[in-house]
């Protein structure tokens, strides 16, 4: 049984509740349960974090190779070193108003597409200029919002857990970087292009594009909007469907069985056994409350089949 926003709210006056208060309930995700769903979020944001760290830091592990094309100095070193932290700091505040306003995963999405895409070009760059130009835009495109995206499906008490265990895989990618770089970068590998010679440490770059590119198309396909996110738009049918799919995902039970347990949350005092379904005209379902100083339901029932 599926209860649309109005079919709520006129539970919810029934039992002392405004609109805004059972909303505010389901902002808070009662019912939602931690399961399949959260660990898959936090697998696909823990690649993102991963993404980031790689695009950050791998030019510290291609300068002295990249050194024999572009004959770079000690401080076209430095700059190319730090150009990325540059794109960070500047693009900061335009991630924040663009996922307020436009969503969070669609910047998500966005912005780990643009740091594969961009990351997998700059391994083509024939000089230092282009290249420093592509590593500051893989700084401008890291996967923005992750953080935000992930504490808006946990509620206060479980979204510090959260952030913690979606920043454990930034030391992974830092672990893990060095790997790549020693097993990628020795190697001889050599194609020879109109404009560049495309060796070993190119590839290492386009190795580091790839957690950005998995990333993106993995929370394209699979992940949702933030709930709160489209709560805050007024879009609470589409806010409803989101958190629906999560208490599936994460119970295998029923979406109807999660309306059901809101409910119980709201209307802590009333047994469960008192809270009948009727089925109102033209196939809408509501949920009524009968409560016993209605007259409606005996204090005491009469017998067992009747305590349903």
């Amino acid at each position: 049984m599926l209860l649309s926003p109005c079919e709520f709210g006129a539970v919810a006056q029934t039992c002392g509740h405004s609109i805004p208060g059972l909303f505010h309930v389901i902002t808070m995700y009662s019912g939602l349960g931690n399961g399949k769903f959260h660990y898959i979020l936090l697998f696909v944001c823990g690649i993102g974090q991963i993404a980031l760290v790689f695009e950050l830091y791998l030019s510290s592990y291609l300068l002295p190779a990249a050194q024999c094309d572009f004959q770079m100095t000690a401080q076209e070193k430095g700059l190319l070193n730090s150009i990325s932290y540059a794109g960070v700091i500047l693009s900061s505040p335009l991630w924040g108003f663009l996922a307020d306003t436009q969503g969070r995963k669609k910047i998500l999405i966005i912005s780990l597409f643009c740091d594969g895409i961009i990351g997998v070009l700059s391994s083509l760059a024939p000089n230092y200029s282009t290249f420093l130009a592509f590593r500051f835009f893989n700084g401008f495109f890291p996967g923005a919002v992750v953080y935000a995206y992930v504490g808006e499906f946990y509620n206060n008490i479980k979204r510090p857990t959260a952030i913690v265990l979606v920043s454990v895989f930034l030391p992974i990618g830092t672990l893990a970087l060095p790997g790549l770089a020693w097993g990628v970068i020795p190697q001889t590998w050599i194609v020879t292009l109109p404009w560049c010679s495309f060796n070993s440490w190119r590839i290492f770059v386009v190795f580091c594009a790839v957690p950005s590119l998995m990333g993106g198309m993995i929370v394209y396909l699979c992940l949702p909007e933030s709930p709160k996110f489209l709560m805050n738009q007024g879009k609470k049918e589409e806010a409803l469907k989101v958190l629906r799919h999560v208490f599936v995902v994460n119970t295998g039970n029923y979406p109807g069985d999660y309306m059901l347990r809101v409910l119980e949350k709201v209307v802590g005092s009333i047994p469960p056994w008192k809270i009948r379904l009727d089925f109102y005209a033209l196939g809408k379902n509501v949920l009524a409350i009968k409560s016993p100083r209605s007259g409606l339901i005996p204090n005491q029932p009469k017998s067992g089949s009747e305590q349903f």
